[in-house]
């Protein structure tokens, strides 16, 4: 169901049957630096908007972020002909070498107490990718800022895997891993509440504020707790 399911809004199965059940936020728009061709390709700049058997490219207009489509898996590129209304063939990505580098960055920065030489490599990496630059030739103008602190390499690290691998299915792994789950969830909620077009905005915030500290583990079923009494359950649960 990938580019159906999470796809953009189309309602012509020849051009590509899009439901349209998943929408970017201004936050990962508004992530991506000036010339960084990441951002329309991940955040569809366009709907198909269908009158019968016409279909019509259209764009969104400047303040109609939270309406745009997860555009990665866009349909129009698919080569399983004729088109299924509700299935790909698009294969669910398990692990990039963008990921992989990433986390090296990520390990080399932590095991260093800052980032090495090799961890700018990786970082740079990716980012001259997005930017469409040559991914072994340094360029000032898209690289890593020299010399950064441990902490603000990390910083580096959070914002440039939300703007690599958004809607693959890692960003809540990520933030539980880096402690910041709940928090980030509940600042969400404070965006929706401020910048979210009313239409969207309940059901948004309804799933943000049930992400608290309870739901960073999963409960100890009750069948491990009545074998073994010194478990602990996990807290929230």
């Amino acid at each position: 169901m990938i580019g159906s399911y999470n796809g953009i809004a189309c309602g012509n199965i020849d051009t590509g049957y899009g439901y349209d059940y998943v929408h970017a936020t201004a936050k990962l728009y508004n992530a991506y630096g000036p010339g960084d061709l990441r951002r329309d390709w991940t955040v569809a700049p366009f709907r198909f908007v269908t009158t019968g058997q016409t279909v019509v490219r259209t764009a969104w207009t400047a303040d109609q972020v939270y309406e745009r489509s997860n555009g990665k898996w866009r349909r129009e590129y698919e080569t399983l002909l004729p088109r299924d209304q509700s299935y790909t063939g698009t294969n669910w990505p398990l692990l990039r070498y963008a990921d992989v580098l990433l986390m090296f960055a990520e390990a080399d920065n932590q095991i260093n107490n800052g980032p090495s030489d090799l961890a700018y490599k990786a970082i740079n990496m990716v980012r001259r990718r997005g930017y469409g630059k040559d991914v072994a030739t340094p360029d000032a103008t898209v690289d890593a800022a020299p010399a950064l602190s441990k902490q603000d390499f990390q910083e580096l690290i959070i914002g440039e895997r939300l703007r690599e691998l958004a809607f693959e299915g890692i960003r809540k792994h990520d933030l539980v891993r880096w402690g910041i789950y709940p928090s980030t969830m509940q600042a969400s909620v404070r965006e929706y509440q401020s910048n979210m077009p009313a239409a969207l905005r309940d059901p948004a915030i309804a799933q943000a504020q049930r992400i608290t500290e309870r739901s960073v583990l999963f409960p100890i079923p009750n069948s491990e707790l009545a074998v073994n009494p010194n478990i602990q359950q996990n807290p929230g649960w």
